[in-house]
């Protein structure tokens, strides 16, 4: 069975090494702007797992897509 929730990126609640990025992204107030990054990029959905991953693997691409030096 697969359920799909639709919520804003703002309620995500990242664990482990993800929360680091995920707050300083929260700091600079770029959630939003990354949630449209990530629509674009993800347009069938991501799940919580592949987004905490994004977060805590892959925080320079992030920033990169963001246009932030890190």
């Amino acid at each position: 069975m697969r359920i799909t929730v639709e919520w804003k990126l703002t309620s995500f609640e990242p664990w482990y090494g993800a929360v680091d990025t995920f707050d300083k992204l929260k700091e600079m107030d770029l959630l939003d702007e990354l949630e449209k990054v990530l629509d674009r990029l993800y347009p069938d959905g991501i799940d919580e797992f592949e987004l905490n991953n994004l977060f805590w693997h892959e925080s320079d691409w992030l920033f990169d897509n963001l246009g932030i030096q890190k």
